[in-house]
């Protein structure tokens, strides 16, 4: 890669020499500690090359058909507030402004942030380039950087832009709009992929956070570690108009998350997952996971079943269930609620522990107002789903004490329950199940008479048959002894 980069540079100066013979070019080197002062503005066919420390106390922009040359450089902006100054590479007018980095740094001579902008139809050739945390990379309107060899905080990819790295690593990288983001070995610590971005990467290392608006999604049995080839679109059973489509391959992913917005209906199972958060009016329902935030927003559902979580935020007039669901402790804002659920299994068996179908078990509110109602299976099991308490910004809210009724015919059992977790309940009815209804008493005897009655009908059939047999013998015999 650095013969590359050295053949680059050695083309580079041919076009400078080139160029100046022609009168076009301005020409600048730096290889100084003292500070510039205001802005450094390169434009037309402007060549300037920074070897060695550049301290700036200004902008940076490159403009028109300029190229900026970092060798062997340190960069640093003088700021003293976030934004203050920036690196700008835009304005093209049928050009192609260029940055290109050998074995470089660019940092800020304090804790305050710096943009690196490239615009249009500029391009970076970057190798060997080590920023501070204080540095982000913004793309936009079909820009393009190839990346190599290098420790970078942050990339911004929108609108046609195109990022492609090799062998580094990167803080973050988001993908926006329709930008192209292509990696291979490369560490990326949190990748944000949304709207039509494409992302693909290949023997890498990434925590993903993945966004989709619109869409119904199955994510089933996904879990952090090595995949050898994964897909949003294929392995989420994704459909919809606006997502991005993501590719791992032979990757190390290190965590998942995912946000939702539209009307996106989403289903999770069996997933190990950092995040889920859901705008606008989407839907989730969660089963058997494990996830360490879920966030909601504006009229979004969450259902959580049989799961585990650390913590639960939701916001504006959002709701968040979770039944038979484990977790901290909820923060809730606006008019949005978290309710807590759990399972009561109820048993219902007669004198003799047998088990007594077709029973309606009735759950009521402290109020006597009805909460839920099922009947028993064929094993005398019935599940209900009952809440036990309800948060919102003003707090916590329990529920209370429930009224348990089974009722079989005239029999009929009552219970208090108040729930703080799931359990079992087993209500014995006095009776034996050979008590059958009425109704179905008359079903059995007709039924047992209806087979009796065939029965007969074929015996009947079955004698008639052997006498006329029995009588053409008899006949035979007689003929025979004439």
């Amino acid at each position: 890669m650095r013969k590359l980069v050295f053949a680059l540079f050695g083309s580079f100066l041919l076009l400078i020499l080139a160029s100046m013979q022609m009168g076009a070019v301005r020409m600048a080197f730096a290889d100084f500690p003292s500070v510039h002062q205001g802005d450094l503005v390169l434009s037309d066919d402007d060549v300037f090359i920074i070897d060695g420390r550049f301290d700036i106390n200004g902008s940076i922009v490159v403009e028109g058909n300029a190229t900026l040359f970092l060798r062997n450089a340190e960069l640093i902006f003088m700021l003293t507030e976030n934004g203050q100054f920036n690196m700008s590479l835009r304005n093209p007018e049928n050009g192609n402004p260029r940055l290109i980095i050998e074995n470089t740094s660019v940092s800020t001579g304090s804790s305050f942030y710096v943009d690196l902008y490239l615009y249009s139809n500029s391009s970076a050739q970057v190798d060997e380039l080590l920023t501070s945390l204080f540095v982000d990379v913004i793309m936009y309107q079909g820009s393009s950087l190839t990346l190599t060899d290098s420790t970078v905080n942050c990339f911004v990819a929108y609108q046609d832009s195109k990022l492609v790295a090799s062998n580094s690593t990167v803080n973050s990288v988001s993908g926006l709009d329709n930008s192209q983001i292509l990696a291979v070995n490369t560490t990326i610590g949190v990748l944000s992929a949304e709207d039509n971005a494409h992302v693909s990467l290949s023997n890498c290392k990434v925590s993903a956070q993945i966004g989709t608006v619109d869409v119904n999604c199955s994510i089933i049995e996904l879990k952090p570690g090595l995949t050898d080839s994964w897909n949003m679109l294929t392995n989420c059973s994704l459909t919809g108009n606006v997502f991005p489509n993501v590719t791992f391959t032979d990757t190390q992913v290190n965590s998942w998350g995912f946000f939702f917005g539209g009307n996106s209906n989403v289903s999770i199972i069996r997933s190990d997952i950092e995040f889920v958060r859901l705008l606008n009016s989407s839907s989730s329902a969660i089963h058997d996971a494990r996830m360490f935030w879920i966030y909601s927003y504006n009229d979004s559902k969450i259902i959580a079943y049989d799961s585990s979580l650390n913590w639960a935020f939701s916001h504006d007039n959002s709701e968040i269930w979770l039944v038979n669901t484990t977790m901290i402790l909820p923060t809730t804002s606006g008019q949005s609620h978290v309710y807590f659920s759990w399972y009561l299994d109820v048993h219902v068996v007669d004198v003799l522990g047998q088990d007594v179908p077709n029973v309606t078990v009735t759950a009521t509110f402290p109020n006597d107002t009805l909460a839920e109602t099922e009947r028993t299976k064929s094993d005398g099991w019935a599940r209900l789903t009952l809440t036990e308490k309800t948060w919102d910004s003003t707090g916590k809210h329990p529920v209370g004490n429930y009224s348990i009724e089974a009722v079989y015919e005239t029999h009929v059992k009552n219970i208090t329950v108040n729930l703080k977790e799931s359990q079992k309940l087993a209500l014995i009815l006095d009776f034996t199940v050979p008590e059958l209804p009425s109704f179905l008493t008359l079903a059995l005897f007709m039924i047992m008479t209806l087979v009796a009655v065939t029965v007969h009908r074929h015996k009947r059939g079955t004698r008639s048959r052997v006498e006329a047999k029995k009588s053409l013998a008899r006949q035979l015999a007689a003929k025979f002894r004439l």
